[in-house]
C-alpha cells in the first residue's frame, strides 16, 4: 500500500478529477436542457449541481474519503497535522497562559 501523503492522495484523486471534467462536458447539452425544467416540473431547478466546481469537488472529497478509509488513523492523522508555515508579514506573538482551578 503507497504511503499516506500528498503526491499519493494526488495520484489517487486525478483519474477522478479528470474524468469528472469530461463526463461534465459531454453530458452538458444533457444537463443544460435537464436545468432549463423547473422544480415543479421534477428538473433540479438550476442548482449548484450544474457546475463543474461543485460536482468535482463532492467526487473528489469522496475519491479522497475512499482512498483515506483504506489507510490508518494515524496516517491519516499525520497527514493533516502537517505544520503550515506562516507568512513572514505575519507576527507572532506567544502568550503565556495560567489558567487557575
Amino acid at each position: 500500500m503507497p504511503q499516506f501523503g500528498t503526491p499519493s492522495v494526488a495520484v489517487a484523486t486525478t483519474p477522478t478529477v479528470i474524468s469528472t471534467f469530461f463526463s461534465h462536458l459531454f453530458a452538458r447539452k444533457d444537463r443544460k436542457a435537464e436545468s432549463k425544467k423547473s422544480l415543479t416540473e421534477g428538473g433540479p431547478g438550476g442548482g449548484p449541481e450544474n457546475e463543474l466546481s461543485y460536482e468535482e469537488g463532492l467526487k473528489v472529497v469522496r475519491r479522497f474519503l475512499e482512498f483515506a478509509s483504506r489507510h490508518g488513523v494515524e496516517e491519516v492523522q499525520a497527514f493533516t497535522a502537517m505544520k503550515v508555515p506562516n507568512s513572514r508579514e505575519l507576527g507572532l506573538k506567544l502568550i503565556d497562559a495560567c489558567i487557575d482551578d
